[in-house]
């Protein structure tokens, strides 16, 4: 590996700012790896600190990664959205629910990167997209993944013990939860209509929460009595047609039932794109 000389630049564009990266002569038939952090000791390694490993995943058709998390035996996962074949892509020894274009995917990697399995996960036809991800604690640790779908047929799995369960949308919001293999043991659709599940974060008690936008009052239900000084704001809407919708919260206890749910915005268009539990 020879380092390469570069350097970079900072421009101030109103309330954001654009940095650029710029670079000298290089082999272009080699590739050009940007190391991120210090550099490593003289005469030492191009190792960590830095980057210690990237790769491609993906197959013959647009692939995007979208969330990420890491379990406690340092186990890798990623999950996003594919237009490849399911032959194309690097399933392993996962499993596959249905096949539409686009998919949700979810992908295991090892500690030592090497993959374990992938999974595609949504309906029939239509599009579907997996947004959220975050992997509970344990040795062998279910995973929770949350995104789109418009497909009336979503792979929805009712474990009948009373957790949250919903299999008559049309389309909108999913949550599921994935076992330590990559099978769903839970599932369900959130919402009716154009709901998106943007982020999870999971409560070391095994509560979680999920957040996102949603267009309609279909919300879901709190199967349990919310703590008294609980707040629930309603459906408002946007009256600018280009960003329709309000941001939304749901906490869900650790039988997956709903303790809480409420909508969150204002006239004109909100969207919570991140959560965190404490």
């Amino acid at each position: 590996m020879e380092p390469v000389s570069w350097g970079a630049t900072y421009t101030a564009d109103e309330d954001m700012g654009i940095v650029g990266f710029y670079n000298g002569a290089y082999d272009q038939s080699k590739p050009l790896v940007l190391l991120i952090g210090p550099p490593p000791a003289i005469g030492g390694q191009m190792i960590t600190p830095g980057v210690c490993w990237s790769t491609y995943l993906g197959g013959d058709g647009r692939d995007e990664i979208e969330d990420s998390d890491v379990d406690e035996a340092g186990n890798y996962y990623v999950a996003g959205r594919t237009e490849s074949q399911v032959l194309n892509f690097p399933i392993q020894a996962g499993v596959v629910y249905f096949q539409a274009s686009p998919m949700a995917f979810i992908s295991k990697f090892t500690a030592n990167y090497e993959i374990l399995w992938s999974t595609y996960y949504g309906g029939s036809f239509g599009y579907q997209s997996a947004r959220a991800l975050r992997v509970r604690p344990g040795v062998e640790p279910n995973i929770l993944v949350g995104g789109f779908t418009n497909a009336d047929d979503l792979w929805t799995v009712d474990p009948e013990d009373d957790s949250y369960f919903n299999e008559s949308s049309s389309r909108g919001g999913f949550v599921a939860e994935l076992n330590s293999i990559g099978a769903a043991i839970w599932s369900t659709y959130i919402g009716d209509g154009n709901f998106n599940v943007l982020d999870i974060d999971l409560h070391t008690n095994g509560k979680f929460a999920i957040v996102g936008q949603a267009e309609g009052q279909t919300l879901p239900i709190e199967q349990e009595t919310a703590d008294p000084s609980a707040q629930h704001w309603n459906y408002v809407g946007s009256l600018d047609q280009n960003t329709p919708g309000d941001g939304y919260i749901v906490l869900f206890n650790a039988e997956r039932r709903t303790i809480w749910s409420t909508y969150l915005g204002g006239n004109y268009g909100e969207s919570a794109e991140n959560v965190r539990v404490r």
